[in-house]
């Protein structure tokens, strides 16, 4: 499958997405990480958009909840929007699991890793919305996700050096 031409993207190291699989299939496929080939030698590793240092870098910790479920009436009923293609109910309060519980049929689930968050920062377009200084809402998202990423402050990579902290 993976030697067939249509099925190069999932091998293009310019790809966030490729750049999270690869591990994962390797991992399903290789019988252990000493037989893992670097396909990617140069793509940046997901702690460095964030942090300074690989050693502390929380990999699995869990950066986002949602509210997953297949009932889109509940959902809308509840005050959220469904997200049909995702299985999520939206524009709810996901920070703790307290308003997800109330909606009958959803339960409130882990979304995004600090892994997966770096393989997305790795890459230009994604790096350019997310680590944008000039937009003051972007700010808490790199400060939350420097807290639960990067093993502590002495690890936290000053993005943006002349933002107030």
């Amino acid at each position: 499958l993976l030697s067939t031409p249509e099925y190069d993207y999932l091998l293009d190291c310019s790809n966030a997405f490729a750049l999270f699989s690869i591990p994962k299939l390797q991992s399903t496929c290789c019988g252990g990480t000493g037989n893992h080939k670097n396909i990617c030698p140069d793509a940046p590793k997901p702690y460095e958009a964030i942090c300074t240092s690989e050693q502390d870098f929380q990999t699995d910790a869990v950066l986002s909840y949602a509210c997953k479920g297949t009932n889109a009436q509940v959902c809308t009923d509840a005050g959220g929007k469904y997200n049909e293609d995702e299985g999520k109910c939206e524009d709810i309060d996901t920070d703790s699991p307290d308003k997800c519980g109330e909606i009958t049929g959803f339960t409130y689930e882990p979304d995004s890793t600090c892994e997966q968050m770096g393989f997305l920062l790795s890459t230009p377009e994604y790096a350019s919305a997310y680590l944008d200084c000039s937009n003051p809402a972007i700010l808490p998202y790199i400060y939350q996700s420097q807290s639960t990423c990067c093993g502590g402050a002495g690890n936290h990579k000053d993005i943006c050096p002349d933002a107030p902290k």
